[in-house]
C-alpha cells in the first residue's frame, strides 16, 4: 500500500499504530455515524461510499458479517489479497483494493438486503 493510502476497517489501531496510515473506522469504535449505521443495520455501504477509502481491510468473519450489508461493494472494490496470520489462528484478513471512479454510475442500495439483519 502506498504511503498517505486511506483505509478503511474495523481494526483502527493495530493499523494506525504500526502502520502509520490514514484509518478510517467501519466499526463505530470512534465514529458515531459508523457506530449508529452499524446499529440500525443499514446504511453501510453508503457511509463507506462517503468515506471513499482506497483500500478495506478486516477479518475475514468480520467483513463477511459487515459486507452482507452492501452487496453493492462490488461495483467499487475487489479482494487483492490475502493476509495470512504469523500465528496458529484461524484469524485471516482480507484486503480490498477500491477504486470510486471506475463505475459509472453509484449503485442503489438494495432495501431488501441493507434491511436485513
Amino acid at each position: 500500500m502506498t504511503a498517505g493510502a486511506r483505509i478503511a476497517t474495523h481494526d483502527i489501531g493495530i493499523l494506525r499504530y504500526e502502520g502509520g496510515y490514514n484509518v478510517q473506522d467501519l466499526s463505530g469504535l470512534i465514529s458515531r455515524e459508523a457506530f449508529e449505521t452499524n446499529r440500525a443495520g443499514q446504511g453501510q455501504f453508503e457511509y463507506l461510499a462517503g468515506l471513499r477509502p482506497d483500500y478495506v481491510i478486516g477479518i475475514d468473519f468480520w467483513l463477511e458479517g459487515y459486507l452482507r450489508y452492501f452487496p453493492q461493494i462490488n461495483c467499487c472494490c475487489r479482494r487483492v489479497a490475502h493476509a495470512e496470520p504469523q500465528m496458529p489462528t484461524p484469524t485471516r484478513l482480507s484486503i480490498f483494493q477500491c477504486d470510486w471512479a471506475s463505475p459509472l454510475e453509484m449503485p442503489v442500495p438494495d432495501s431488501a438486503n441493507s434491511s436485513r439483519r
